[in-house]
């Protein structure tokens, strides 16, 4: 938890490029312990494995069968939330902004913030509630507003304390009523043929923005125009989503869209310039499920939630879907 705070505060020094050897860097962790670890390093800023000489391995698979598959499912929410993750340190780069934020930056006159210095923002949209791996239950303080439950959809009034349950397999994690994550699939960060946009839109009542950047990611073309930049709105009251023309030269190998709608009423069909799209309602998980937990105690496992989604060609043009 010391580590958490630490990065919390080297991101207001204005060092966003922080985070924390997994596994640790003397000593041995225990099984509970790298789970957990490794679910908070996930959705740091610097994410890597550590160990040293004379400890023990600190390879996923070296902990067992059950915490391989809890590190499996945290490294590919990562690898998911990379365009999200992208753009955040773009932002860091021209405003100084961290990517992992103290809740003092968006809420610096709401007391009970500071009692829970160990939460912190990830991004403008996603909380990070950081428990001890030895306790299955915790207190988190959700901030004003409304907030989902990652592993189930299940919605939130903000400006209250909550109890959590906190299984070593689920940290407790929150994302904001108008958030904008844009993800992809699992894949290596050098990888090219990804070729789907996949945005994740969270029902709020207010409208709310995210600028999505992108480059090659291994050269510095971008200094040259070769980068895209695409202001993305949300607006509740007027019923769309818009994503702006692309700024720079980049050629993205993006073809398709898939834009997936939480906490929605239902719809039967969004409007894309002159063509209407059907919406298809499904069973989704940003996780696969433990293949030996016990069912007793864990019913569900990662959970899941019911949403809508639509797919559309991917263009740099405007984009404007409503509904």
């Amino acid at each position: 938890m010391l580590g958490v705070r630490i990065v919390n505060s080297m991101g207001l020094t204005g060092i966003a490029f922080a985070g924390y050897d997994v596994g640790g860097f003397v000593g041995d962790a225990n099984t509970k312990l790298f789970a957990r670890w490794i679910s908070v390093g996930a959705l740091s800023p610097f994410f890597r494995g550590h160990t040293m000489i004379n400890s023990r391995d600190s390879e996923p698979w070296s902990y067992g069968e059950e915490v391989e598959m809890i590190a499996r499912n945290y490294i590919k929410l990562r690898y998911q939330l990379l365009p999200y993750i992208y753009s955040l340190f773009y932002e860091a780069s021209q405003t100084g902004m961290p990517v992992q934020r103290s809740l003092a930056i968006n809420y610096p006159f709401v007391s009970q913030i500071y009692s829970y210095a160990n939460q912190y923002l990830f991004g403008p949209f996603i909380l990070v509630a950081p428990v001890e791996s030895t306790r299955d239950m915790t207190k988190v303080y959700l901030p004003e507003g409304e907030w989902y439950y990652l592993y189930d959809g299940k919605k939130f009034e903000g400006g209250k304390e909550i109890i959590v349950d906190s299984p070593v397999h689920k940290l407790p994690v929150f994302i904001k009523a108008g958030a904008i994550l844009p993800m992809q699939k699992a894949q290596s960060s050098t990888a090219v043929e990804n070729e789907s946009l996949q945005m994740h839109i969270y029902y709020g009542s207010v409208q709310s923005e995210f600028l999505l950047y992108q480059d090659d990611g291994v050269s510095y073309d971008y200094q040259k125009g070769n980068f895209a930049k695409r202001l993305i709105k949300f607006d509740p009251l007027a019923r769309t989503l818009t994503i702006q023309k692309q700024e720079g030269s980049f050629s993205s190998p993006l073809k398709k869209l898939v834009i997936y709608l939480h906490g929605f009423e239902k719809i039967e069909n969004m409007q894309s310039g002159n063509t209407q799209h059907p919406v298809v309602t499904l069973a989704h998980s940003f996780f696969s499920p433990l293949e030996k937990y016990d069912p007793f105690y864990d019913p569900d496992s990662m959970g899941e939630e019911v949403l809508q989604k639509i797919e559309l060609e991917y263009s740099t043009g405007l984009i404007e879907v409503s509904w």
